[in-house]
């Protein structure tokens, strides 16, 4: 994983542990969606009015990433 899209989704993390989206200047889940099709899965797909979906969408591109982490860290044992 590229260590700016590590960082773009680390920038969100506030969402994922809040449960909130409440804005800030600087910030849009386009990131995070981005993110997710250039890593994760280029097909993904969001229903940007569902406030459950933006919300499901935050959790996969961390549980991704952690995912993505986790292998690398037991890779290089």
């Amino acid at each position: 994983m590229l260590s700016e899209n590590r960082q773009k989704l680390e920038k969100y993390r506030f969402v994922l542990q809040n449960r909130s989206f409440t804005p800030a200047p600087g910030y849009d889940l386009r990131e995070v969606y981005d993110v997710i099709v250039a890593e994760f899965s280029p097909g993904y797909i969001v229903d940007w009015h569902c406030n459950y979906c933006l919300m499901k969408m935050v959790e996969y591109a961390f549980e991704q990433m952690d995912r993505v982490t986790t292998i690398n860290v037991n890779l290089n044992k």
